[in-house]
């Protein structure tokens, strides 16, 4: 509910909104998703150096320092932070935003509804 309405935020309103396609049959972005590669491997990728990770009183990690991003990866992060995922704190890169980047770089097929309805519902959902 936001201002006493009742809002869609499913994983299809948000595809709608942003004109992304929905994938039926999340087959390869699914597994991608809950077992994607490690975040080593992501950072291989995005970055120029290893990252330095904040962690989690739980000792996971949480975010790393933008500046370690390639060029590529910062550019997506921009995007990412200016459409996707809004946010004017963009000095760290959040695993989220990580694994986004990472998909977006390696051609996963990608349902940006459904990514986005996960990151907004699994906070709630967690203990």
């Amino acid at each position: 509910m936001v201002r006493g309405k009742n809002v869609n935020f499913s994983a299809r309103t948000i595809n709608s909104l942003f004109g992304t396609p929905s994938i039926d049959t999340p087959g390869e972005m699914q597994e991608f998703l809950e077992d994607h590669p490690s975040l080593d491997t992501i950072c291989g990728l995005i970055c120029r150096e290893n990252p330095q990770w904040t962690l989690s009183r739980l000792n996971e990690p949480i975010h790393f320092p933008r500046t370690t991003l390639t060029f590529a990866a910062d550019n997506w992060l921009r995007f990412i932070s200016a459409r996707l995922l809004p946010s004017s704190h963009t000095s760290e890169v959040t695993r989220e935003r990580a694994v986004m980047i990472y998909a977006l770089l390696t051609d996963v097929p990608f349902d940006i509804g459904r990514f986005l309805h996960r990151i907004m519902y699994e906070p709630i959902f967690m203990d």
